[in-house]
Protein backbone atom coordinates (compact mmCIF):
# COMPACT_ATOMS: atom_id res chain seq x y z
CA UNK A 1 0.00 0.00 0.00
CA UNK A 2 3.14 2.17 0.88
CA UNK A 3 4.40 1.92 -2.85
CA UNK A 4 1.33 2.49 -4.63
CA UNK A 5 0.40 6.04 -2.32
CA UNK A 6 4.02 6.84 -2.98
CA UNK A 7 3.12 6.73 -6.81
CA UNK A 8 0.05 8.57 -6.40
CA UNK A 9 2.31 10.80 -4.51
CA UNK A 10 4.61 11.26 -7.35
CA UNK A 11 2.24 12.08 -10.07
CA UNK A 12 0.17 14.62 -8.00
CA UNK A 13 3.67 16.52 -7.14
CA UNK A 14 4.54 16.05 -10.79
CA UNK A 15 1.33 18.07 -11.65
CA UNK A 16 1.79 21.11 -9.05
CA UNK A 17 5.62 21.09 -9.79
CA UNK A 18 4.29 21.46 -14.01
CA UNK A 19 2.33 24.20 -12.89
CA UNK A 20 4.95 25.80 -10.99
CA UNK A 21 7.23 25.83 -13.76
CA UNK A 22 4.95 27.28 -16.67
CA UNK A 23 4.24 30.29 -13.94
CA UNK A 24 7.78 30.98 -13.48
CA UNK A 25 8.39 30.48 -17.41
CA UNK A 26 5.62 32.75 -18.04
CA UNK A 27 7.13 35.39 -15.40
CA UNK A 28 10.69 35.31 -17.09
CA UNK A 29 9.05 36.67 -20.52
CA UNK A 30 11.75 35.31 -22.92
CA UNK A 31 11.44 36.73 -26.67
CA UNK A 32 10.83 33.56 -29.01
CA UNK A 33 8.91 30.56 -28.39
CA UNK A 34 11.69 28.28 -28.47
CA UNK A 35 13.69 30.05 -25.55
CA UNK A 36 10.68 30.15 -23.81
CA UNK A 37 10.12 25.80 -24.16
CA UNK A 38 14.08 25.38 -23.48
CA UNK A 39 13.74 27.22 -20.28
CA UNK A 40 10.70 25.70 -18.88
CA UNK A 41 11.91 22.29 -20.03
CA UNK A 42 15.01 22.85 -18.02
CA UNK A 43 13.39 23.18 -14.93
CA UNK A 44 10.64 20.57 -15.34
CA UNK A 45 13.46 18.43 -16.04
CA UNK A 46 14.95 18.77 -12.72
CA UNK A 47 12.16 19.10 -10.60
CA UNK A 48 10.40 16.03 -11.89
CA UNK A 49 13.62 14.42 -11.57
CA UNK A 50 13.96 14.65 -8.12
CA UNK A 51 10.75 13.70 -7.14
CA UNK A 52 10.02 11.07 -9.65
CA UNK A 53 13.66 9.43 -9.60
CA UNK A 54 14.77 9.79 -6.36
CA UNK A 55 12.66 6.96 -4.58
CA UNK A 56 14.28 4.89 -7.13
CA UNK A 57 17.42 5.92 -6.40
CA UNK A 58 17.33 5.74 -2.76
CA UNK A 59 15.65 2.16 -2.75
CA UNK A 60 18.60 0.86 -5.03
CA UNK A 61 21.71 2.51 -3.33
CA UNK A 62 21.09 3.68 0.29
CA UNK A 63 17.96 1.85 1.87
CA UNK A 64 20.41 -1.03 2.85
CA UNK A 65 23.05 1.04 4.49
CA UNK A 66 20.71 4.21 6.20
CA UNK A 67 18.19 4.33 8.97
CA UNK A 68 15.24 6.37 9.63
CA UNK A 69 13.74 8.09 12.35
CA UNK A 70 16.62 5.89 14.15
CA UNK A 71 15.27 2.47 12.66
CA UNK A 72 17.18 0.66 10.40
CA UNK A 73 15.79 0.11 6.73
CA UNK A 74 15.55 -3.53 5.48
CA UNK A 75 14.86 -4.60 1.88
CA UNK A 76 12.51 -7.21 1.48
CA UNK A 77 14.41 -10.52 1.76
CA UNK A 78 17.60 -8.39 2.22
CA UNK A 79 17.59 -7.38 -1.21
CA UNK A 80 17.02 -4.00 -2.51
CA UNK A 81 16.77 -5.11 -6.05
CA UNK A 82 13.35 -7.23 -5.76
CA UNK A 83 12.53 -3.44 -3.32
CA UNK A 84 13.20 -1.45 -6.77
CA UNK A 85 11.25 -3.94 -8.94
CA UNK A 86 8.38 -3.69 -6.78
CA UNK A 87 8.70 -0.19 -6.47
CA UNK A 88 9.41 0.49 -10.47
CA UNK A 89 6.86 -1.79 -11.35
CA UNK A 90 4.00 0.10 -9.22
CA UNK A 91 5.40 3.21 -11.00
CA UNK A 92 4.78 2.41 -14.47
CA UNK A 93 1.34 0.75 -14.00
CA UNK A 94 0.02 3.38 -11.90
CA UNK A 95 1.02 5.57 -15.10
CA UNK A 96 -0.30 3.28 -17.32
CA UNK A 97 -3.52 2.61 -15.77
CA UNK A 98 -4.65 5.59 -13.68
CA UNK A 99 -2.68 8.83 -15.22
CA UNK A 100 -3.62 7.64 -18.75
CA UNK A 101 -7.64 7.12 -17.34
CA UNK A 102 -7.00 10.89 -16.26
CA UNK A 103 -5.63 12.39 -18.86
CA UNK A 104 -8.30 10.81 -21.03
CA UNK A 105 -11.26 11.40 -19.19
CA UNK A 106 -10.10 15.62 -17.62
CA UNK A 107 -11.27 16.87 -21.09
CA UNK A 108 -14.10 14.88 -21.47
CA UNK A 109 -15.49 16.30 -18.03
CA UNK A 110 -14.09 19.92 -18.60
CA UNK A 111 -15.97 20.04 -21.81
CA UNK A 112 -19.10 18.93 -20.16
CA UNK A 113 -19.41 21.63 -17.71
CA UNK A 114 -18.96 23.97 -20.29
CA UNK A 115 -21.71 22.69 -22.30
CA UNK A 116 -23.89 22.81 -19.10
CA UNK A 117 -22.81 26.80 -18.67
CA UNK A 118 -23.09 26.49 -15.09
CA UNK A 119 -25.15 26.00 -12.13
CA UNK A 120 -28.54 27.00 -13.92
CA UNK A 121 -28.89 24.18 -15.92
CA UNK A 122 -29.37 21.53 -13.49
CA UNK A 123 -32.48 23.06 -12.51
CA UNK A 124 -35.40 20.92 -14.66
CA UNK A 125 -36.95 22.16 -17.71
CA UNK A 126 -34.15 25.02 -18.01
CA UNK A 127 -33.24 25.16 -21.80
CA UNK A 128 -29.66 23.84 -22.24
CA UNK A 129 -27.38 23.77 -25.81
CA UNK A 130 -26.56 20.53 -26.67
CA UNK A 131 -23.04 20.33 -27.72
CA UNK A 132 -24.25 18.46 -31.02
CA UNK A 133 -25.97 21.04 -32.10
CA UNK A 134 -23.70 23.57 -31.65
CA UNK A 135 -21.36 24.14 -34.95
CA UNK A 136 -17.56 23.33 -35.91
CA UNK A 137 -16.44 26.30 -34.50
CA UNK A 138 -18.30 26.58 -31.17
CA UNK A 139 -17.99 22.70 -30.76
CA UNK A 140 -13.94 23.78 -30.85
CA UNK A 141 -13.98 26.68 -28.30
CA UNK A 142 -15.95 24.08 -26.14
CA UNK A 143 -12.90 21.98 -25.33
CA UNK A 144 -9.57 21.95 -24.47
CA UNK A 145 -6.22 23.18 -25.99
CA UNK A 146 -3.49 20.53 -26.92
CA UNK A 147 -0.67 20.92 -25.16
CA UNK A 148 2.07 19.06 -26.66
CA UNK A 149 4.67 20.10 -24.74
CA UNK A 150 2.91 17.97 -21.87
CA UNK A 151 2.82 14.92 -24.31
CA UNK A 152 6.09 15.20 -25.10
CA UNK A 153 7.29 15.59 -21.58
CA UNK A 154 4.88 12.26 -20.49
CA UNK A 155 7.12 10.57 -22.78
CA UNK A 156 10.36 11.05 -21.49
CA UNK A 157 8.99 10.45 -17.88
CA UNK A 158 8.32 7.12 -19.66
CA UNK A 159 11.57 6.94 -21.28
CA UNK A 160 13.05 7.18 -17.88
CA UNK A 161 11.39 4.57 -16.16
CA UNK A 162 12.23 2.24 -18.91
CA UNK A 163 15.72 2.91 -19.13
CA UNK A 164 17.35 4.39 -15.98
CA UNK A 165 16.60 0.55 -14.26
CA UNK A 166 16.93 -1.77 -17.12
CA UNK A 167 19.34 -4.14 -15.59
CA UNK A 168 17.12 -4.36 -12.70
CA UNK A 169 13.81 -5.09 -14.33
CA UNK A 170 13.94 -5.34 -17.69
CA UNK A 171 10.21 -6.31 -18.13
CA UNK A 172 10.04 -2.72 -17.70
CA UNK A 173 10.46 -1.93 -21.61
CA UNK A 174 7.70 -4.40 -22.17
CA UNK A 175 5.69 -2.54 -20.09
CA UNK A 176 6.54 0.40 -21.56
CA UNK A 177 5.95 -0.73 -25.14
CA UNK A 178 2.42 -1.75 -24.45
CA UNK A 179 2.37 1.38 -22.48
CA UNK A 180 3.41 3.30 -25.69
CA UNK A 181 0.51 1.75 -27.77
CA UNK A 182 -2.13 2.78 -25.51
CA UNK A 183 -0.81 6.23 -25.11
CA UNK A 184 -0.93 6.34 -29.04
CA UNK A 185 -4.39 5.03 -29.23
CA UNK A 186 -5.57 7.42 -26.28
CA UNK A 187 -4.17 10.91 -27.71
CA UNK A 188 -5.50 10.39 -31.00
CA UNK A 189 -8.39 9.72 -29.90
CA UNK A 190 -8.20 12.60 -27.45
CA UNK A 191 -6.44 14.37 -29.79
CA UNK A 192 -9.56 14.28 -32.59
CA UNK A 193 -12.60 14.49 -29.74
CA UNK A 194 -11.89 15.95 -27.01
CA UNK A 195 -8.99 18.66 -27.78
CA UNK A 196 -9.33 21.94 -29.88
CA UNK A 197 -7.84 21.14 -33.16
CA UNK A 198 -3.87 22.22 -33.14
CA UNK A 199 -2.54 24.75 -35.47
CA UNK A 200 0.88 23.58 -37.36
CA UNK A 201 3.67 25.30 -36.76
CA UNK A 202 7.03 24.90 -38.51
CA UNK A 203 10.07 24.05 -36.48
CA UNK A 204 13.76 24.06 -37.59
CA UNK A 205 14.28 20.86 -35.20
CA UNK A 206 13.03 18.62 -32.57
CA UNK A 207 15.16 20.87 -29.86
CA UNK A 208 15.30 21.13 -26.95
CA UNK A 209 13.77 17.58 -26.70
CA UNK A 210 16.64 15.66 -28.69
CA UNK A 211 19.21 17.40 -25.77
CA UNK A 212 16.91 16.01 -23.43
CA UNK A 213 16.75 12.78 -24.24
CA UNK A 214 20.52 12.47 -24.74
CA UNK A 215 20.87 13.43 -21.42
CA UNK A 216 18.75 11.10 -20.65
CA UNK A 217 20.45 8.41 -22.27
CA UNK A 218 23.83 9.31 -20.69
CA UNK A 219 22.40 8.91 -17.37
CA UNK A 220 20.87 5.93 -17.96
CA UNK A 221 23.92 4.36 -18.94
CA UNK A 222 25.75 5.34 -15.67
CA UNK A 223 22.98 4.84 -13.84
CA UNK A 224 22.67 0.67 -14.98
CA UNK A 225 26.73 0.29 -14.86
CA UNK A 226 26.74 1.81 -11.30
CA UNK A 227 23.44 -0.62 -10.62
CA UNK A 228 24.80 -3.37 -11.54
CA UNK A 229 28.44 -3.17 -10.28
CA UNK A 230 27.80 -1.50 -7.08
CA UNK A 231 24.23 -2.45 -5.77
CA UNK A 232 24.09 -5.89 -7.60
CA UNK A 233 25.66 -9.44 -5.91
CA UNK A 234 27.08 -9.93 -8.88
CA UNK A 235 30.73 -8.37 -7.56
CA UNK A 236 30.49 -8.52 -3.90
CA UNK A 237 33.71 -9.59 -3.24
CA UNK A 238 35.39 -6.81 -5.34
CA UNK A 239 36.67 -3.79 -2.93
CA UNK A 240 35.57 -0.44 -4.18
CA UNK A 241 38.80 0.26 -6.70
CA UNK A 242 38.51 -2.42 -8.55
CA UNK A 243 34.65 -1.32 -8.54
CA UNK A 244 35.57 1.80 -9.16
CA UNK A 245 38.03 1.37 -12.25
CA UNK A 246 35.16 -1.90 -13.79
CA UNK A 247 32.73 1.85 -13.65
CA UNK A 248 35.02 4.06 -15.39
CA UNK A 249 36.00 1.26 -17.77
CA UNK A 250 32.61 0.42 -19.02
CA UNK A 251 31.33 3.94 -19.13
CA UNK A 252 33.73 5.03 -21.31
CA UNK A 253 33.78 2.42 -23.47
CA UNK A 254 30.02 3.04 -23.79
CA UNK A 255 30.44 6.26 -24.88
CA UNK A 256 33.14 6.04 -26.80
CA UNK A 257 30.77 3.26 -29.09
CA UNK A 258 28.47 6.08 -29.12
CA UNK A 259 30.12 8.58 -30.47
CA UNK A 260 31.72 6.18 -33.08
CA UNK A 261 28.61 5.02 -34.19
CA UNK A 262 27.77 8.84 -34.36
CA UNK A 263 30.27 9.40 -36.87
CA UNK A 264 29.71 6.48 -38.75
CA UNK A 265 25.85 6.75 -38.75
CA UNK A 266 25.06 10.61 -38.62
CA UNK A 267 21.35 11.64 -37.88
CA UNK A 268 20.92 13.37 -41.16
CA UNK A 269 22.71 11.17 -44.25
CA UNK A 270 25.33 13.06 -46.52
CA UNK A 271 22.83 12.51 -49.64
CA UNK A 272 19.64 13.98 -47.61
CA UNK A 273 21.84 17.35 -46.66
CA UNK A 274 22.80 17.96 -50.20
CA UNK A 275 19.22 17.98 -50.96
CA UNK A 276 18.16 19.91 -48.34
CA UNK A 277 21.27 22.64 -49.33
CA UNK A 278 20.01 22.12 -53.23
CA UNK A 279 16.74 22.76 -52.34
CA UNK A 280 17.36 25.68 -50.35
CA UNK A 281 19.39 27.10 -53.25
CA UNK A 282 16.95 26.87 -55.57
CA UNK A 283 14.05 28.32 -53.24
CA UNK A 284 16.65 31.30 -52.58
CA UNK A 285 17.25 31.59 -56.19
CA UNK A 286 13.64 31.64 -57.00
CA UNK A 287 12.46 34.27 -54.87
CA UNK A 288 15.47 36.60 -55.01
CA UNK A 289 14.87 36.16 -58.97
CA UNK A 290 18.01 35.00 -59.66
CA UNK A 291 18.65 34.45 -63.29
CA UNK A 292 21.21 31.60 -63.80
CA UNK A 293 23.53 32.33 -66.39
CA UNK A 294 23.58 30.02 -69.55
CA UNK A 295 27.27 30.12 -70.49
CA UNK A 296 29.43 27.63 -68.38
CA UNK A 297 32.51 29.02 -66.92
CA UNK A 298 34.88 26.12 -68.14
CA UNK A 299 38.01 28.09 -66.97
CA UNK A 300 38.75 25.22 -63.92
CA UNK A 301 39.36 23.00 -67.35
CA UNK A 302 42.50 25.31 -68.43
CA UNK A 303 44.91 22.59 -67.12
CA UNK A 304 42.52 19.57 -69.09
CA UNK A 305 42.22 21.57 -72.50
CA UNK A 306 43.12 17.85 -74.13
CA UNK A 307 40.24 16.07 -72.57
CA UNK A 308 37.25 15.33 -74.31
CA UNK A 309 34.34 16.94 -72.45
CA UNK A 310 30.96 15.71 -73.45
CA UNK A 311 28.32 17.98 -72.60
CA UNK A 312 24.52 16.84 -72.95
CA UNK A 313 21.55 19.21 -73.58
CA UNK A 314 19.57 17.51 -70.41
CA UNK A 315 20.24 15.25 -67.17
CA UNK A 316 20.67 11.75 -68.42
CA UNK A 317 19.21 10.68 -65.20
CA UNK A 318 16.25 11.89 -66.17
CA UNK A 319 15.47 9.45 -68.99
CA UNK A 320 16.69 6.83 -66.45
CA UNK A 321 14.53 7.77 -63.87
CA UNK A 322 11.32 7.83 -66.51
CA UNK A 323 12.02 4.35 -67.51
CA UNK A 324 12.86 3.05 -63.64
CA UNK A 325 9.08 5.19 -63.43
CA UNK A 326 7.28 2.77 -66.14
CA UNK A 327 9.51 -0.64 -64.94
CA UNK A 328 7.27 -3.10 -63.30
CA UNK A 329 6.61 -3.20 -59.68
CA UNK A 330 9.98 -3.28 -57.40
CA UNK A 331 10.17 -6.77 -55.79
CA UNK A 332 12.08 -7.35 -52.53
CA UNK A 333 15.49 -9.04 -53.04
CA UNK A 334 16.96 -9.67 -49.76
CA UNK A 335 20.51 -10.26 -51.17
CA UNK A 336 20.98 -7.15 -53.00
CA UNK A 337 19.18 -5.44 -50.02
CA UNK A 338 22.22 -6.44 -48.05
CA UNK A 339 24.90 -5.68 -50.62
CA UNK A 340 23.28 -1.86 -50.63
CA UNK A 341 23.63 -2.36 -46.89
CA UNK A 342 27.45 -3.16 -46.52
CA UNK A 343 28.26 -0.74 -49.75
CA UNK A 344 26.50 2.61 -47.50
CA UNK A 345 27.74 1.39 -44.40
CA UNK A 346 31.24 1.35 -46.13
CA UNK A 347 30.79 4.44 -48.17
CA UNK A 348 30.02 5.88 -44.45
CA UNK A 349 33.10 4.73 -42.73
CA UNK A 350 35.33 5.89 -45.82
CA UNK A 351 33.66 8.84 -45.42
CA UNK A 352 34.16 8.96 -41.67
CA UNK A 353 37.93 8.47 -41.43
CA UNK A 354 38.63 9.72 -44.57
CA UNK A 355 40.03 6.72 -46.53
CA UNK A 356 38.46 3.85 -49.21
CA UNK A 357 37.57 0.78 -47.62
Amino acid sequence: FFQLAMAGFVEITNALLAELAIKLTELENHRTETEHNTHMLSKVMVLKFICTYCVLYYTAFFKHHVSLFGTPMECWKDDCILDLQWQLGIFVMFRLTISNGVEYLTPKVAMWWRSQSGWLNFIPHSQSLELADMSAAEQQAKKDQYNEFSTFDDALLSHGFTSFFAVASPWVCAASLVGCWIDMALDMKSLLDNRQRPIPTRARSNEPWSTAYDMYGVMAASTNIFLLIFASTEYEGWNFTEKLVLFIYLEHMILIARLVLKLIFPQVPRNVELLQLKQEHMAHRCLENIKVEQNQDFSMFRDRRGSNIQVFDQDIMDDIMDREDDAKELEFDFSKSMEVLVQGVREEIAHAFGRKV
